[in-house]
């Protein structure tokens, strides 16, 4: 354990992960934590400076690479280390952390600072309303697992003895975007006119037809009760990115479709952030947006459109039974939905009454790793060494070309195939099926690192600031 203040590093990646670890992190920093933030950089502008203002993060942020954050001692220093990631990457990460972690323990046996590790918690950024199985195995690596309600992390426990995963504990954190400040009393719509805010996706509802019909409905609704408003708000504005790529933004499909002279007064795009015109709504429509929940904490009740199916993929299992499921033609008739008081008992818990269980969870594991005076050990599940592989395998598939070539190098023995630790499965006394074959190891490091160049060069020339920004905190 460190002295004076616990360090916590918050490990975050797209918009909706900062907004989670955002409030996840002011939580910890009033519990005397220092918070600081850390993004792998896996896309393009995959975050952008309003967007980080728009979540109000006062804490520093450090852009790094996969590999500077998971396969480094960069991260040992912090006593809790939070994934505010999707289940993807949060898997390559926990596996990197305990290879690297366990791999220095074994090298350097006796070195002091090697005796403790964070503790490493993992939670979800919105509702699991579908691949429930994959959020609980991609996780499977973590100390802790933060559930968004009693009857989630019930789920998870049993799902994670009948896989035969290592089970991590499970703790009941609520959904992190949510607190019980507004006291979650859903107030009934007024009784005159209604200002209705339409919550986006990026691929919910998924294809572009389906987006269309969403706003020729919604421009109907605002024609059709001319009294009412309704705002839109998208999920990030055209050029700003989210981790679900959204081919299909509204408003340019209202530009390319609509005659946008033609939008009723009563209708227009707004993106200021949620929180800001939650206060300013009646009712919140989504398909399966967490937004929902977050406006149910505000008083604001919800409808979720099935005018699309009722359907897994867009989120029919988490809120089958909400009661709030509604249409565009119930909507037109004044038709209004009311939440289910039970379901949302059942669903709705609050992150800052149940932080108190998170804090105790980690604490207890932080005391038990000082008192042992050895690492706390990682849990192994029987195919952590095939993932790692096949990981490492996709990434170099992901930035080699021509992909061919590369694959018919592989299996005729002219690149040494990638070993479940990441290097090559050279033979000990030197010699090896690349040499024979007239490439030598110390070639083969030279392209690899050629390789790297390469990619660093496009990179300073497509974007210069961004290529500045990372090399600050190149290893």
């Amino acid at each position: 354990m460190s002295e004076g203040k616990r360090k916590l590093a918050i490990v975050s990646g797209f918009d909706s992960q900062f907004k989670w670890g955002g409030a996840m992190a002011r939580r910890f920093f009033a519990a005397g934590y220092s918070v600081e933030f850390f993004c792998p950089t896996v896309r393009e502008n995959q975050i952008s400076a309003a967007q980080l203002r728009s979540y109000g993060i006062p804490f520093p942020l450090r852009f790094c690479t996969k590999e500077e954050l998971f396969e480094t001692t960069r991260l040992l220093e912090y006593d809790v280390v939070l994934f505010s990631l999707a289940g993807g990457l949060t898997e390559e990460g926990t596996l990197g952390l305990k290879r690297t972690f366990e791999d220095l323990q074994l090298r350097f046996p006796n070195r002091s600072a090697l005796a403790r590790r964070p503790v490493i918690v993992a939670g979800f950024v919105g509702v699991n309303y579908e691949n429930l199985i994959g959020a609980v195995s991609f996780r499977r690596l973590a100390d802790i697992v933060l559930a968004n309600s009693d009857h989630e992390r019930q789920f998870f426990e049993a799902a994670a003895i009948q896989l035969d995963l290592p089970q991590p504990r499970f703790v009941t954190g609520g959904l992190g975007l949510i607190d019980s400040t507004h006291g979650g009393a859903q107030r009934r719509p007024p009784e005159g006119p209604l200002r209705i805010l339409y919550a986006a996706q990026p691929t919910v509802p998924r294809t572009k037809k389906e987006k269309v019909y969403l706003l020729f409905k919604l421009r109907e609704l605002a024609m059709r009760q001319p009294e009412w408003s309704i705002r839109i708000k998208p999920r990030h504005r055209p050029d700003e990115a989210t981790y679900h790529r959204d081919e299909h933004q509204l408003e340019p499909l209202f530009d390319e479709f609509f005659i946008p002279e033609d939008a009723p007064p009563n209708f227009r795009f707004d993106y200021r952030p949620i929180t800001q015109q939650l206060d300013e709504t009646d009712l919140l429509l989504t398909v399966s947006s967490t937004a929902a929940l977050e406006a149910y904490a505000r008083g604001v009740g919800f409808g979720v459109l099935t005018d699309f199916g009722i359907k897994e993929p867009y989120g029919a299992r988490f809120f089958s039974d909400s009661g709030a499921h509604t249409n565009f033609t119930q909507l037109i008739n004044g038709d209004i939905p009311v939440v289910d008081a039970d379901w949302a008992e059942r669903n709705v818990a609050y992150a800052d009454d149940r932080f108190e269980a998170v804090l105790d969870a980690v604490h207890e594991l932080l005391e038990a790793q000082r008192a042992s005076g050895r690492m706390l050990p990682f849990a192994s599940s029987t195919y952590d060494e095939a993932r790692w592989e096949a990981i490492r395998f996709f990434d170099e598939w992901r930035v080699t070309n021509p992909k061919v070539h590369w694959i018919r190098r592989l299996t005729s023995g002219r690149i040494e195939p990638l070993s479940a630790n990441g290097s090559s499965n050279g033979s000990s006394n030197g010699s090896s099926n690349g040499s024979s074959n007239g490439a030598s190891p110390a070639r083969l490091q030279n392209e690899s690192r050629l390789q790297s160049w390469r990619r660093k060069t496009r990179k300073l020339l497509t974007d210069p600031r961004r290529f500045v920004r990372d090399s600050r905190f190149l290893s």
